[in-house]
């Protein structure tokens, strides 16, 4: 049974691979290195990855940080 995985709830990338740590696995988003809940069975870390809460709209990225905006334009 193949398992879909949702993008990453906070930069919506589907760029993701699982991290198995020989106890548990959890999903990466390879774009911010966001790392989802570990669980013993991949289908739950799966699973607590896709019901993770997602933006209804994508961030002004000068809204996420003081100098994001520096950062955005080369001005920091």
């Amino acid at each position: 049974m193949a398992l879909t995985i949702a993008p990453c709830p906070f930069c919506g990338s589907e760029h993701l691979h699982i991290h198995h740590n020989g106890l548990s696995h959890c999903v990466v988003c390879e774009s911010c290195k966001t790392c989802g809940p570990h669980s013993p069975a991949l289908e739950n870390a799966i699973g607590h990855w896709n019901q993770a809460r997602r933006p209804t709209s994508t961030p002004d990225p000068a809204d996420l940080h003081p100098m994001a905006g520096l950062w955005a334009t080369g001005h920091g």
